[in-house]
């Protein structure tokens, strides 16, 4: 359960019109800013991003980050998408600390037998043992055919934020 990985190429131009320039070339502008260092502008590869992001609860994912060959630890804190075209065309993300402990929202996945009641699980751990996504399997399904969020396998340190269990799947029914 690794995380995603995203290249970026960082020392972009800043500014609206170098921004235009960059997602003509097919490229999403963005920032990546922490305590560690002062703000980085960044271009990312548009198919690469939105594939890193598909399937995902966007705010607020674990992701790496290479920059210019150097990997990191980020968050992704803000996302922009043009309100006709429906394309990414910002984003800002956050440096973690590897040792960082986190709260985020990650995707879950499950086969056909499953019908997920939920989209996303709300955990929480060191941003580096944070998984890109969690499936979940009809084997965990108890007597009533659901599958709770306290029975979701989770990497070590990591567990979910809730004050109660909680139903994130049910068997489907077959007809």
């Amino acid at each position: 359960m690794s995380q995603v990985e995203v290249k970026a190429v960082g020392g972009r131009e800043a500014g609206s019109r170098a921004s235009r320039r960059i997602r003509r070339e097919g490229m999403v502008p963005g920032v990546v800013y922490g305590a560690q260092s002062s703000p980085i502008a960044i271009s990312c590869n548009l198919r690469e991003l939105r594939s890193a992001l598909s399937n995902r609860v966007a705010k607020g994912s674990i992701l790496t980050l290479s920059i210019d060959g150097k990997s990191q630890i980020v968050r992704v804190q803000d996302v922009q998408v043009h309100p006709i075209r429906r394309e990414v065309t910002h984003v800002d993300f956050l440096f973690m600390n590897a040792k960082d402990v986190v709260t985020s929202a990650v995707t879950l996945t499950a086969p056909t037998t499953l019908v997920l009641q939920v989209a996303a699980l709300n955990v929480e751990g060191p941003a580096s043992s944070i998984p890109a996504a969690i499936e979940v399997g009809a084997e965990l399904a108890n007597d009533a055919g659901e599958v709770m969020a306290s029975l979701v396998p989770l990497p070590k340190g990591v567990k979910v934020v809730a004050e109660t269990d909680f139903v994130v799947a049910k068997l489907a029914l077959e007809e």
